[in-house]
């Protein structure tokens, strides 16, 4: 049985676990899966391509819609937030968003800025905005004349 891309996976032999980010079946019958670790290790994301027939399946992860840029996201994986700053979309549809941290830095000790798909961010607190001016609710609407 196929495994589902989102599902929180345990390797059965290594008991590496994560969730289920790719896929790839080959001409001859083996399929591999990778699986990306909750943990970041020196600022990178770690993955690990397993047999499929391997793995442990366990509930699935909910993801979410693209969240607007200037919003404070989370990865629904590995746990990594900070602020959606930047929107590449691919070729294939593929959208990417750049999600720099609000208090981890690299080795040169600027922020820390990872790349996620769109649909393993979530939403940290909602950005609220006040909509712009203009009649309200109990305003009055008056027809124009047109001639």
């Amino acid at each position: 049985m196929a495994i589902k891309l989102g599902s929180k996976v345990k390797d059965s032999i290594t008991d590496y676990a994560g969730i289920a980010v790719a896929r790839t079946e080959f001409l001859y019958g083996c399929v591999k899966v990778c699986v990306e670790s909750k943990k970041l290790k020196d600022g990178a994301i770690q993955e690990e391509w397993i047999d499929e027939f391997r793995l442990e399946k366990h509930p699935t992860v909910i993801v979410s819609p693209t969240p607007p840029l200037g919003t404070e996201v989370n990865d629904s994986i590995t746990g990594f937030s900070g602020i959606a700053t930047s929107r590449t979309e691919q070729l294939n549809h593929c959208i990417r968003i750049g999600v720099t941290s609000k208090k981890e830095r690299n080795d040169k000790g600027a922020p820390l800025e990872l790349w996620f798909d769109e649909q393993r961010l979530g939403l940290k607190t909602a950005k609220v905005e006040k909509p712009p001016g203009g009649p309200g609710p109990t305003a009055t609407h008056r027809r124009i004349p047109t001639s």
